[in-house]
């Protein structure tokens, strides 16, 4: 926990290098967190040179001592090749491993590879099955893309009325990507809301301010 301190500077000065040296004594001495923590030190030279491919070895580390954030960072590298050749099918079984015990991240990202077809086969239904998990489990990302599935009608009933449903929900906690699809929903009147102009332009504003481009789109009058 002091590490993480360090690593953020709550209540005392920013200190990467103190940081990895008391993530790693913890890592060393069994605290799974502090490995996946000296694993995103590693992942993004934060008191040490970058070096991705330490990176994974921490992750996989913790992975393997059933820490699930471990196994879903470890999940992030194969499927975009950081410090090890990319393998989506590998990064599929970390997702999943992760998401079997409940990490909502993991659930995500492997919904998204379902819904891509990225190292399984596509499945629109079991996409929108993990994304509900982790909707479930308090991602907003998950939340935002089964109102999508729901828009597009993909494996799941075509319904904007739930698609808008979603999007608030997760635009509620925060999630400002969906705050863009809420808004052009509202300002369009879509999904069976009170077509709301003023809040809509706002909610896009939001979104594309945060660096939202489809909201920067919606704004400047694409369809």
């Amino acid at each position: 926990a002091l590490g993480n301190m360090y690593v953020y500077g709550k209540g005392i000065a920013k200190d990467d290098a103190r940081a990895m040296e008391l993530l790693r004594s913890a890592c060393t001495a069994g605290d799974t967190g502090g490995c996946v923590y000296v694993g995103w030190m590693h992942e993004n030279g934060r008191g040490t040179p970058k070096d991705e491919a330490r990176a994974v070895s921490f992750y996989r580390q913790a992975c393997d001592d059933g820490d699930t954030h471990g196994c879903k960072n470890a999940g992030f590298m194969y499927e975009n090749g950081k410090g090890v050749t990319r393998d989506e099918a590998r990064a599929a079984a970390l997702y999943k491993q992760a998401c079997d015990a409940k990490n909502a991240g993991g659930c995500f990202n492997l919904g998204n590879l379902y819904a891509n077809g990225k190292g399984v086969a596509k499945d629109g239904a079991r996409a929108a099955e993990l994304y509900r998990q982790s909707c479930d489990g308090g991602e907003g990302g998950g939340c935002h893309n089964l109102g999508w599935l729901y828009m597009d009608g993909t494996g799941v009933p075509k319904s904007a009325e739930k698609a808008a449903e979603l999007f608030k929900q997760s635009c509620d906690n925060n999630h400002l990507p969906a705050c863009g699809s809420y808004g052009n929903m509202l300002r369009r009147g879509d999904g069976g809301l009170q077509r709301d102009v003023t809040r809509g332009r706002a909610l896009l504003e939001k979104a594309c301010t945060a660096g939202n481009e489809w909201s920067c789109e919606k704004l400047r009058g694409s369809p």
